[in-house]
């Protein structure tokens, strides 16, 4: 079960990305995203808590190589930042916006 779900879990992630952007359905898409990183915490927070020897956390690939407090500390920003667009009105040039000036 684990290869199918690396399969598609990128895309989930891109999925998610377009709709913060765009502002489609913009308090689940933030939810889902704060999901999302709180099981990225979570794993990072249990490779720290038992202090399992990773030089990379692989989160970017070969682009960008963080540690495991680094990630944790990115992911903890990501969190802080999904909860603030949980909380925010759509933008007026957002697609929520947008579809509620019809009604």
């Amino acid at each position: 079960m684990t290869l199918p779900l690396a399969g598609l879990l990128p895309w989930v992630e891109l999925l998610i990305g377009w709709a913060l952007i765009l502002g489609v359905e913009s308090k689940a898409a933030s939810a889902a995203a704060g999901v999302l990183t709180g099981i990225f915490l979570a794993a990072i927070g249990s490779v720290l808590v038992r202090s399992i020897p990773i030089p990379n956390c692989g989160c970017f690939g070969d682009a960008m190589h963080f540690t495991p407090l680094h990630a944790f500390l990115f992911d903890s920003v990501l969190a802080a930042l999904c909860w603030t667009a949980f909380i925010a009105e759509p933008d007026p040039l957002s697609l929520d916006s947008w579809s509620q000036r019809g009604k």
